[in-house]
């Protein structure tokens, strides 16, 4: 039993160094307490911290069809896809399925904001922020 538990933070930990995330005592206390995934996409966090967030339902609903968007443009998506050049090549997709410049600010400012919760909640590292200039 207590093999199995240690084994279970090594995944933990794990989960944390392949994002490059130093896996800190606190970060490992938190993830046992809340029992959430480590080892989890940014499409599975993004639905789930909309989902569990206190938001307005009508700001949840904007989140979700801009996670939408995302999944169309590229399914699956993980932490470490978040980069400067997917920020890029998601703008060109946006602009050539004929979105205009708002539209396209919009959801950019609604992926920042799912990018901050991820990076506060520790599933990203802080030095990989695609939003940098």
């Amino acid at each position: 039993m207590l093999y199995e538990y240690i084994l279970y933070l090594q995944g933990i930990e794990l989960g944390y160094w392949k994002r490059g995330i130093p896996a800190t005592l606190s970060l490992l206390k938190d993830a046992v307490k809340k029992k959430s995934a480590v080892n989890v996409s940014f499409s599975t966090f993004a639905k789930s911290a909309i989902d569990n967030s206190d938001k307005k339902q009508s700001t949840k609903d904007n989140l979700h069809s801009t996670l939408a968007v995302l999944n169309d443009f590229r399914s699956g998506l993980d932490f470490k896809d978040l980069t400067y050049t997917f920020l890029r090549d998601f703008e060109q997709y946006l602009r050539e399925k004929g979105n205009a410049d708002n539209t396209i600010a919009k959801y950019m400012r609604q992926l920042r904001t799912l990018v901050n919760e991820a990076i506060n909640q520790g599933y990203m590292h802080a030095d990989a922020y695609p939003f940098r200039n």
